[in-house]
């Protein structure tokens, strides 16, 4: 590690022509995942990437796991394409590690502690927000890797707008939306779905969602989101010689989604305040064949979280005091883990001093009290400072916790030796980020250095001759760095690369953590003249290992994809091609259930798609 600590100095200077492959914005862009409220993004001491819905047109993607592959510290690991599972690693922080939100409000399962990034559909997100570092002083539990947060469009846009596409594997998706301003009313509701036959045995998907978002003055704000989908469950390959088989040919899964928020504003003495109510349902149910019976089974995993949130946010002539306080409900209830309910009560606190100067520094504290699991006090410090035409830095110093999931709490399968453990810790964290940036000349430059030393961690362990046991027993070093380029070579045309580099490692074994790709690079190509569009796109991915003592692995890749659009009157035809070179690559493993080998997941072939907009 010392040999990239020493990169990252050297990088550090203003002669290195390095930038992100994501659009990052040092002074006009508004995000508000950083602190809870609306914040330039040039003054947050968070490290936070914005892909807009401009951003999302130019990778073609469909769902967020796609769309998320073209960040460098974001690593997806998908049992398949439209059909398969996807979750993330986050700068190697596991997917339950990591706080998935929609508009601000949290989607990791109280049972498995993630989130089937396939589930959502992009054509009503309006911009997807990526603060890297833990954040557990502003959201609490599950923040211990960072935040995504998944902004969905408002009541303001089009009337009407549409769009269609086809591709390969029978896909094909439609999505529609119509918005309306009565006095001091809008409101916008929109539909959509998308179809896939699948490209191997068992592997279809069909997914339909519904929205609805409000606006009354400026005073109350409702987004309603639905979403029902459909899919085959495959599995691994039934053998060697055919990847397109189904070990479990009959499997399948039906999710539902519904997530409710309803914002109160106004100006309270001088300061803005806002009454917040969430409420957020989850409901899966597979249906699968028993593979010591063949008989088949129907499990149900239900989880809903819901609550109120009061936030202030005074500002005073050189700093922004944000305070608030939080109870949320998370309910969980399956078969194997039974109904339980926990409740969180929290307060917390953010001072920003000096924003806009040329050094401005942000405090955080929060404090939780979860009941089941304890307590938790978690401060952060963050930094901003100007370095003139030198460019800017941006540090922090946190610490962060994850709170242990209900099924790692209550698990009961005595068939199989497994039980979960109330007297669970919280995983907690000590996390050290700082970042370079510089524009200039039609460059642009960022380049940072993190590290992330995580305790508590919760696995299972044989506690006793054929019983496992979820126990607090390991600890995990991450630490890496990340560089890029983004140069414009003529106008129009412009080239952009981005690396990441990861050593994680097991501090109790020694070992490397699974599915920690040593490395990630994105590089591509943009032209944009007349209407015309062209992004071509290289993801490289390192070797993985899939197993705890490092003895077995993934290979690694290189998948390159190509999309063109074109402005024709008040319409954008898009057109994809996708691992056009038909690279075989696998971002996961199973078993077999039909000779108990061990395979990876194969992810699709070359395939297209046609898209248009209006």
């Amino acid at each position: 590690m010392r040999r990239i600590v020493c990169l990252f100095l050297l990088l550090c200077v203003p002669s290195v022509l390095f930038a992100s492959d994501i659009p990052v914005f040092f002074s006009e862009e508004i995000v508000v995942t950083a602190l809870r409220r609306v914040q330039p993004l040039g003054e947050s001491s968070s490290q936070v990437k914005v892909i807009s819905s401009k951003d999302i047109g130019r990778t073609g993607a469909k769902t967020v796991s796609e769309v998320l592959r073209s960040v460098a510290e974001v690593n997806i690991k998908s049992t398949g394409g439209l059909g398969g599972i996807s979750t993330l690693r986050l700068k190697s922080a596991s997917s339950s590690q990591v706080l998935l939100l929609v508009d601000g409000q949290k989607m990791n399962s109280s049972l498995l502690g993630v989130f089937d990034m396939n589930d959502i559909l992009l054509s009503n997100v309006e911009r997807i927000e990526i603060a890297e570092d833990s954040l557990s002083s502003v959201y609490g539990a599950d923040a211990l890797g960072g935040v995504i947060n998944i902004i969905t469009k408002g009541s303001s846009g089009k009337p009407v707008a549409v769009s269609v596409n086809y591709g390969s594997f029978g896909e094909s998706g439609t999505s529609i939306s119509v918005g309306q301003s009565v006095s001091d009313l809008s409101f916008r509701a929109f539909y959509q779905d998308l179809k896939s036959n699948g490209y191997r045995q068992n592997s279809d998907y069909k997914n339909t969602g519904y929205g609805l978002a409000a606006d009354w003055s400026d005073l109350v704000s409702l987004k309603y989101n639905i979403t029902n989908s459909e899919r085959g469950n495959p599995g691994v390959p039934a053998s060697d010689t055919d990847k397109w088989s189904a070990s479990t040919p009959f499997d399948r899964q039906k999710d539902f989604y519904g997530n409710l928020s309803v914002d109160i504003k106004g100006d309270l003495a001088g300061s803005f305040s806002k009454l917040a109510f969430f409420d957020n349902v989850q409901d899966q149910n597979v249906h699968y064949q028993d593979s010591f019976t063949g008989l088949f089974s129907d499990d149900r995993y239900f989880s809903r979280l819901y609550g109120t949130e009061y936030q202030n946010v005074c500002k005073f002539p050189s700093s922004v005091l944000t305070t608030g306080v939080e109870w949320k409900r998370t309910m969980g209830e399956s078969s194997k883990a039974g109904s339980h309910n926990l409740d969180n009560s929290s307060v917390y606190a953010n001072l920003d001093s000096g924003p806009g100067l040329p050094m401005s520094a942000n405090f955080g504290v929060r404090y939780d009290n979860g009941g089941v699991w304890g307590s938790e006090i978690t401060p952060r410090v963050g930094m901003v400072v100007s370095l003139s035409d030198m460019g800017s830095l941006r540090y922090s110093f946190a610490k962060a916790f994850r709170a242990p999931t209900i099924n790692e709490l209550y698990w009961n399968e005595p068939a199989w030796g497994m039980f979960g453990n109330p007297d669970l810790r919280p995983e907690k964290s000590d996390s050290f980020n700082i970042t370079y940036e510089k524009m200039f000349r039609g460059t642009s430059f960022s380049a940072g250095y993190y590290r992330n030393l995580i305790t508590d961690m919760i696995s299972w362990t044989e506690t006793s001759p054929f019983v496992w046991q979820t126990q607090n027993i390991n600890s995990a070093k991450v630490e890496g760095m990340s560089i890029g380029l983004k140069q414009e070579i003529i106008p129009g045309l412009s080239f952009y690369a981005d690396y990441n580099k990861e050593e994680v490692s097991d501090r109790t074994s020694g070992t490397i953590i699974p599915y920690s790709p040593a490395y990630k690079v994105n590089a591509g190509l943009e032209l944009f003249v007349d209407g015309l569009s062209i992004n071509i796109n290289s993801r490289d991915v390192s070797s993985v290992y899939t197993d705890t003592a490092n003895t077995k692995t993934l290979p690694a890749y290189r998948v390159v994809d190509l999309v063109v659009s074109k402005d024709l009157l008040s319409a954008k035809l898009t057109a994809s091609l996708f691992n056009m070179f038909d690279e075989t690559y696998y971002e996961s493993v199973g078993s077999s259930t039909v000779d108990w080998q061990e395979r990876g997941y194969p992810m699709p072939g070359r395939r297209f798609e046609v898209r248009v907009s209006l």
